[in-house]
């Protein structure tokens, strides 16, 4: 007898085979890769980030015509669903009821950033204001960390990331050799596997077809013969559909595929082998000497230096002033209205950690967009002046 489906299960089940995949399986993993701002400034971005997700909401429904996208992950980015928020708040019921079942990833990061040209207590803020939005909006994060580009990744990343219950990491660049996993640890011990998916995903400038998928599985196979196998599909661009693309990937590789998800595929690779026996790495990550167009972008280190000084002398603004001031006069102080300056703090460091997006902070963007950088900082800067003279006055 036939288990038929209800429409509501259809939406909140993960809709996974029964049977777990076999290991030799491409797992097709749908993303968003999104910047929040680049190119172009982020009121465009996000009028097309509306598009985007009305379009996913199409193609993850069960609708009998075509198969519907069983996963998806949303950019590894909550300040997606503020940005969604302010303009669709309907929007958000969707996220909820498909990362209830399962069906879209979340996270963990609240922004995109470039993890060299931060502080590591903006990583660690990074990371709990992304909480604070689970929490506020009702849903999960993922346990796996999906970075986009970078200049490189710190040493205590894998640190960070353990204490934040998250034990493997997709980066981009500056990882080691294409696809080989491996262990990267931190000089306290700590570890995460690491899986570099440069070579294999689709990028947003280029239409790929399923030579491209098969040219990719062999590279992998190269590597690990017996799989698992990934393939990154993009849906920010509206030219490709991953149903329509499926017969001639399944044709064209001629392995059985699944649609699947960052976790499930990490939990394949350990099925594989363990992380113990999986070779080690320590220190940074800036091993573009190994990778052949491994980018790695250097020089956002010294382009637009000014937007880097005034992220620099604000984050220290935070730590050093606003935030051990605030704590004494919350704490021994008479300050009035102490929830407005709470509340004050955690918008400065939300709206710095919106300039520290990877090519706000890294001075690659369009001058139109390095002008709102600069609006930022200084509604930052009069945040932090209110919160002082606050303090004082207490």
């Amino acid at each position: 007898m036939t288990d038929l489906k209800s429409q509501g299960e259809l939406q909140t089940k993960p809709l996974q085979p029964d049977k777990p995949a076999p290991l030799a399986t491409l797992h097709i993993v749908a993303y968003l890769r999104w910047e929040r701002e680049w190119y172009e400034t982020f009121e465009t971005r996000r009028a097309k980030l509306l598009d985007i997700i009305a379009r996913l909401r199409e193609q993850m429904t069960a609708d009998g015509t075509n198969t519907p996208m069983r996963t998806f992950l949303l950019g590894g980015q909550t300040v997606i669903l503020e940005d969604i928020a302010a303009v669709r708040p309907d929007l958000l019921t969707l996220f909820s009821i498909y990362n209830a079942g399962g069906r879209v990833g979340l996270g963990p990061w609240y922004i995109a950033v470039d993890e060299t040209l931060v502080s590591g207590e903006s990583l660690i803020r990074n990371l709990l204001a992304a909480r604070a939005d689970a929490s506020h909006y009702g849903l999960r994060l993922m346990t796996v960390a999906y970075m986009l580009s970078s200049s490189g990744h710190p040493a205590q990343l894998p640190q960070i990331l353990r204490d934040f219950e998250i034990d493997a990491a997709f980066l981009r660049h500056g990882a080691d050799v294409v696809h080989m996993p491996f262990r990267w640890e931190s000089p306290d011990g700590s570890s995460v596997l690491v899986v570099n998916h440069q070579m294999f995903s689709a990028f947003p400038f280029k239409v790929m077809d399923a030579w491209d998928v098969r040219k990719s599985v062999l590279d992998q196979k190269s590597i690990r013969p017996d799989g698992p196998y990934l393939w990154l599909f993009d849906v920010s661009n509206p030219e490709q559909s991953l149903s329509e693309m499926l017969p001639d990937v399944a044709k064209r590789t001629g392995l059985p595929l699944e649609q699947s998800d960052l976790k499930t595929y990490v939990e394949m690779l350990r099925r594989e082998l363990p992380d113990s026996l999986r070779p080690s790495l320590q220190g940074e990550l800036r091993l573009q000497a190994l990778r052949e167009n491994a980018f790695l972008f250097p020089g956002m280190l010294s382009s637009r230096i000014y937007l880097k000084q005034m992220n620099a002398r604000l984050q220290a603004c935070l730590l050093s002033a606003v935030e051990p001031w605030l704590t004494l006069a919350l704490s021994h102080g008479q300050i009035k209205y102490p929830e407005n300056n709470r509340a004050l703090l955690n918008y400065a460091w939300r709206t710095l950690m919106k300039n520290q997006a990877i090519y706000s902070l890294g001075g690659a963007a369009s001058d139109a967009v390095h002008q709102e950088n600069e609006l930022r900082y200084r509604q930052v800067a009069d945040t932090c002046q209110h919160i002082i003279h606050n303090v004082l006055q207490a």
